[in-house]
């Protein structure tokens, strides 16, 4: 589990203050000196604060994307597409940013729990695909067919598009389905 609190900025910005303002309409001379001197120091303490400002923010963008890094690994996704981690982030930073790193975190592990899943099962589907085209095969090999490869193209094409729509077949109705298309093959042959 990570650490979240490495990831706060422990850095705090400097208070400006308000910008001095004339007492009355019609200053003194010495009022208004006072008023240049204080108005050089707000000057002066206003550039300060956009340098602090600024090394604020690159120190808290450097910490988001220390902790980017090491919520992919976490996660297990460093090897997953730049852009699939980065959509997993930004929705997560919409979900959760407001209450702080690890609600983001938590929002990271349920989209990439998802995906995970998602991605085991389109594997599992393209396995139970190529066993049913492997078994199409055997069954051709069974029959001793001896097409062209032109018409074992087409054929191929005939069997498979039903197939595609049909989850996974039993194997005895992939043999029938086999046996129905040969049929209509030799009849349309001996037309």
């Amino acid at each position: 589990m990570l650490d979240f609190s490495k990831y706060e900025v422990k850095a705090q910005l400097p208070k400006l203050g308000f910008k001095p303002v004339l007492s009355n309409f019609s200053p003194s001379v010495e009022e208004l000196e006072e008023y240049k001197k204080k108005l050089e120091e707000y000057e002066k303490r206003k550039k300060e604060y956009k340098e602090k400002v600024k090394e604020y923010r690159v120190e808290k963008q450097r910490l988001m994307e220390q902790f980017k890094k090491d919520a992919f690994k976490e996660l297990g996704i460093e090897n997953f597409p730049e852009v699939v981690k980065e959509k997993v982030f930004e929705i997560a930073w919409e979900e959760g940013h407001s209450e702080g790193f690890y609600r983001v975190y938590e929002k990271m592990e349920v989209l990439v729990d998802f995906l995970k899943t998602f991605k085991k099962e389109c594997k599992r589907k393209k396995k139970c695909e190529r066993r049913c085209k492997m078994k199409m095969v055997d069954y051709k090999l069974m029959d001793g067919i001896n097409d062209t490869l032109k018409e074992e193209k087409r054929y191929m094409a005939e069997i498979y598009r039903p197939l595609n729509a049909i989850s996974m077949l039993e194997e005895e109705e992939v043999r029938k389905v086999y046996e129905k298309e040969m049929k209509e093959n030799e009849g349309r042959r001996e037309k």
